[in-house]
């Protein structure tokens, strides 16, 4: 089960590097900007679905402890996951916007 953190982790560091990589990437164009950011929130998508798979997990074992000792921590790294792909994939498209009207 502990194969769930380190996917959740993988996928999430692609979920941010995605949007990453087409800000520093002058080249990028449309089409591969929107195929990257499907695939950017996906990848939060599956990387938040393991987290939740794994607490489940931690629930059906009844660890109860480890649980109380994640819990928190947990949800503050999912919203932040989830909120900084957000924003980084808005931020790539406005940049992306600018360079097409330049």
């Amino acid at each position: 089960m502990g194969l769930l953190n380190v996917g959740s982790l993988v996928f999430g560091l692609l979920a941010w590097g995605l949007p990453l990589f087409n800000l520093f990437n002058p080249k990028a164009k449309a089409i591969e900007f929107y195929w990257d950011a499907i695939w950017s929130l996906s990848s939060c998508g599956i990387a938040l679905c393991f987290q939740i798979i794994y607490t489940n997990y931690i629930v059906t074992i009844e660890d109860w402890i480890a649980l109380m000792d994640t819990a928190q921590t947990v949800a503050v790294a999912s919203a932040t996951l989830l909120i900084m792909t957000i924003l980084l994939n808005f931020t790539a498209l406005i940049i992306l916007k600018k360079k097409q009207v330049e």
